[in-house]
C-alpha cells in the first residue's frame, strides 16, 4: 500500500524563512497581470537591491532583528504618484502574499504576518489618499 506524505508546514522562525517567502512571493507578484506591472513597468527594480531591503523590512517586523531602515509610506506614496494604487491592488497584493505564506508556512509568526500585511496595507492607502488631499488642495490655490 502506498503512502501519501503530506510535508508539515512550520512556522516563520529564521531569517532564512523570511528570505524564501520574500523571494516567492515577489516571483508570483511580478507575473501577475493585476500588480506586476507596478514592479516591471511602473518602476524598474533591481530585484538584487530591492529583494534584501524587503527581507529586512519583514525579518524587522516577524522576528524583532531591526535589520529594516527605510520609509516604506513614502515610497508607496512615490508610486502611486506614478500610477494610482487602489484597493483592488492592495487586495491582489494580499491574496498573492496570503497565498504564498499558507503554501509554505504555518503558525503563530505565519498569522502576524498577514494581519500586519493587512494592517500596513491599509495605512499605506491612507496616507496615500492624504497626500492626494494634500496635493489636490495644494493645486487649488
Amino acid at each position: 500500500m502506498k503512502k501519501d506524505f503530506v510535508k508539515k508546514r512550520r512556522d516563520i522562525e529564521t531569517r532564512a524563512d523570511v528570505e524564501s517567502v520574500v523571494h516567492q512571493f515577489y516571483d508570483d507578484l511580478i507575473k501577475d497581470d493585476r500588480v506586476g506591472l507596478f514592479f516591471t513597468e511602473v518602476v524598474s527594480l533591481d530585484f538584487k537591491v530591492h529583494l534584501p531591503v524587503i527581507i529586512s523590512f519583514w525579518s524587522s517586523i516577524l522576528l524583532g532583528d531591526h535589520t529594516y531602515q527605510g520609509n516604506p509610506m513614502l515610497k508607496h506614496i512615490e508610486l502611486s504618484r506614478k500610477m494610482k494604487i487602489d484597493e483592488s491592488h492592495l487586495e491582489r497584493w494580499l491574496s498573492i502574499w496570503r497565498k504564498n505564506l499558507e503554501q509554505s508556512h504555518e503558525g503563530v509568526v505565519t498569522e502576524l504576518a498577514k494581519a500586519k500585511a493587512e494592517q500596513i496595507g491599509m495605512l499605506i492607502l491612507h496616507k496615500i489618499r492624504i497626500n492626494e488631499n494634500n496635493d489636490s488642495a495644494t493645486s487649488l490655490l
